[in-house]
């Protein structure tokens, strides 16, 4: 069917009142599947002066696992272009640039994976600014365009927490909300029980010093690798990729070795998770054989806890990389305050002082049990973050069938030999089998949606492959809800695919879902689409792209909307996540994002239904690349709670020096807030005239009666020079 849109005589919108999805090339990523659970590996390999060797066979590599080979079932190098970190600090965009407001997967195959663990209950509360500039430093300085980094806080907070991204302005913004909670050390607790109850009336049995927090120390230590373990299992369902966890904390500051409540002070090292016990009794204490060791309180639970993320990190092929900021332990050791006379107490600093090196032992066991490092010292991260950036971005990466899957718990030593002389490889020593048979966790559902589509839409991180890009926009539907638009734009070429029929005949899978900061699922939607195109909208399409323009409905908040497609003729599929705030439109002066398209962006096959298609003032692009030659159109929604004012709209055109190209004024009457939810459509014409490269348009309303009120929106497009 074919629609006119206004004035937009020469668009051809081929729409389908239904709803449609997307496709192209085939992954360049590799995937890993056998009929057992395939062990990952990440490989590097260097010659005697350090250099990466990059020539490397299948043939040349043995795998052990416990001593018997293993049948390499893949193996791939990747090699991914990351700049210096001199060429890093010197990128900046200028400050006026709006971030964008369209999302892609064509990157996705060359960007790196980060995860930022905050341990905020791990980190002292005076050192949640170290914490936080350092966190900012890898993002602003190390992190390349298109890398996918998320931020993860050990501690129940929901608000703060960023899913993967390749925004970097959200990812600092998660950052900034960082603020450290961790308990005063054991000692010092002890030690203000001693100047309240004994300092100065006789000197107390060390048993009557008690650390009043052991319950919510032992509390903090298993959330803390709670958290690394969810992060694991999430990320165990990507594969052909290399994860990396910076893990900023002061290690768990809990007396797992259970001595130091006897007066002792034993070293964490002497107690390596690699030999846990796989099972014992929970609080209380045990004895070894010979009843030199007690293991007090909840010290179990905490080392199988430990252990626990240990093995979920191995099995998801995900290195930590412990950061720990503080550098000495000054801080605590003026807490403690005056020594005590009876140094049989343990209130003395070097108490404290291995109270640390026990809590920073656990970052060094947890680095060493993943393939990762920790960096323990303030004067190291740069090179730190120079080696994490390089270790995720040159490496081959292999993966094999282990002989033994029982899910039993045991830690599997690995070997790697390379029938190379005079080089040196570096890989993880090993992993531990899962307790129990891995679940497959939940699947999306919904009419005509495949398997492999619900499992896009369900994964951690965008999948490349079917190349998607998507702009997301939120209208105020009623006083609680938005109606989130969605638009994908799908490579045309490869959903016509190589077919020398003139017409386009394919099936199209889409899963849309919302998915709110706590991780909930707010909306969701599916359907399969039949695509049928006669020969000229079959022409178009093989020289553009398929757009797709659907809706969900979700209350104020943040959130990751997530857009999957799979075309059936083929098998192609891919899936983009994008980020979008859903504004409160109803408490203030308000406007929706900007709608933004021009005249040969709109000559594409369109997939859109009726009542969506009344609802918008103009069919959204996804394109932020115009020619000089094309007419853009942009409209938004004005929403006033008062009931609507009279007021000025401004439309400015500034390019990437600054200067006002264009300039619209226009006077929006009160009695033009009658479209859907009381909003004042307001849409303008955009001449570009010899403006070319980045540009800014800006959108501004404010109340005449009240000119110190105002609501902006800004969009980033380019312009081809002419």
């Amino acid at each position: 069917m074919h629609l006119g849109l206004g004035r937009r005589a020469a668009a051809v919108i081929v729409c389908v009142f239904g709803v449609a999805v997307a496709a192209q090339q085939a992954p360049s990523v590799p995937t890993f599947r056998s009929r057992v659970e395939a062990i990952e590996i990440e490989v590097r390999v260097a010659d005697r002066e350090g250099r990466a060797i990059t020539d490397l066979d299948r043939s040349e590599i043995e795998v052990l696992e416990e001593g018997r080979r293993q049948e390499i079932v893949a193996f791939t190098r990747v090699s991914l272009p990351a700049r210096a970190h001199a060429a890093l600090s010197a990128r900046s965009l200028p400050t006026s640039l709006p971030a964008p407001d369209v999302a892609s997967n064509r990157a996705a195959p060359s960007s790196r994976i980060y995860v930022l663990i905050l341990d905020d209950l791990h980190v002292d509360r005076r050192n949640t600014q170290p914490v936080k500039q350092t966190a900012r430093r890898f993002v602003e300085q190390y992190v390349e365009p298109g890398d996918l980094v998320s931020v993860v806080y050990t501690g129940v907070r929901p608000d703060a927490a960023q899913d993967f991204t390749s925004d970097r302005s959200l990812v600092l913004a998660a950052i900034d909300k960082f603020v450290g909670r961790k308990l005063q050390p054991a000692t010092v607790d002890r030690m203000e029980q001693y100047n309240l109850l004994f300092r100065g009336r006789g000197s107390p049995r060390f048993e009557e010093l008690r650390d009043k927090h052991d319950g919510e120390r032992a509390f903090n230590a298993r959330s803390a690798m709670a958290s690394i373990e969810s992060i694991s299992a999430l990320l165990a369902r990507v594969t052909g990729r290399r994860k990396a966890a910076l893990y900023f904390s002061e290690g768990l500051d809990y007396d797992i070795s259970g001595l130091r409540s006897r007066g002792g002070v034993p070293a964490i090292s002497s107690l390596r998770p690699t030999v846990l016990p796989s099972t014992a009794p929970t609080g209380g204490s045990e004895s070894d054989a010979g009843g030199r060791l007690e293991i007090h309180s909840y010290a179990h639970d905490v080392l199988l806890s430990l252990q626990t993320a240990m093995g979920a990190a191995s099995r998801a092929n995900l290195a930590l990389y412990p950061m720990d900021v503080r550098g000495s332990s000054s801080d605590s050791l003026a807490d403690l305050g005056a020594p005590v006379e009876d140094p049989a107490l343990g209130l003395t600093a070097q108490t404290v002082e291995q109270e640390m090196r026990d809590a920073q032992e656990t970052l060094a066991v947890l680095a060493e049990n993943t393939g990762g490092f920790a960096a323990l010292s303030p004067s190291s991260y740069d090179a730190a973050f120079s080696r994490i950036v390089h270790e995720s971005s040159e490496y081959y990466l292999l993966a094999y069938s282990p002989w033994n899957p029982a899910p039993d718990g045991t830690y599997r030593d690995i070997t790697l030999r390379v029938k190379r002389p005079n080089v040196s490889v570096s890989a993880r020593k090993g992993y531990y089998a899962p307790r129990k048979k891995v679940s497959r966790g939940y699947r999306f559902v919904a009419p005509g949606v495949s398997d492999d589509t619900s499992a896009l839409v369900m994964a951690p991180i965008q999948a490349a492959g079917l190349a998607l890009d998507v702009h997301t926009i939120a209208l105020k539907r009623d006083k609680k809800t938005a109606d989130v638009v969605v638009t994908a734009y799908v490579d045309g070429p490869a959903l016509a695919g190589d077919s020398t029929r003139p017409d386009v005949s394919n099936t199209l899978e889409l899963a849309l879902m919302a998915i709110d900061s706590a991780g909930k699922v707010q909306a969701a939607t599916g359907r399969a689409i039949d695509v049928r195109l006669d020969d000229m909208a079959s022409r178009i399409l093989r020289d553009s792209d398929y757009r797709v323009v659907s809706r969900l409905q979700v209350p104020p908040g943040r959130y990751q909307i997530r857009q999957a497609v799979r075309e059936r003729n083929g098998g192609r599929q891919g899936s983009v996540f994008a980020d979008l705030e859903v504004p409160d439109f109803s408490r203030r002066l308000a406007m929706s994002g900007i709608l933004l398209t021009s005249d040969r962006s709109n000559v594409v096959p369109t997939s859109v239904d009726r009542d969506l298609y009344e609802r918008l003032s103009v069919l959204p692009s996804a394109r932020r690349a115009f020619s000089p030659d094309d007419e853009l159109k942009a409209a938004v929604e004005i929403y006033d709670p008062s009931g609507g004012r009279d007021m000025h709209v401004v439309t400015t055109l500034i390019d990437g020096a600054g200067r006002e190209r264009y300039r619209d004024l226009r006077t929006v009457a009160r009695t033009d807030f009658k479209g859907p939810a009381g909003a004042c459509r307001h849409a303008v014409q955009v001449p570009l005239g010899s403006a070319a490269g980045d540009l800014v348009l800006v959108i501004e309303a404010r109340p005449i009666d009240a000119p110190g009120e105002s609501v902006t929106r800004r969009v980033q497009f380019a312009v081809a020079p002419r």
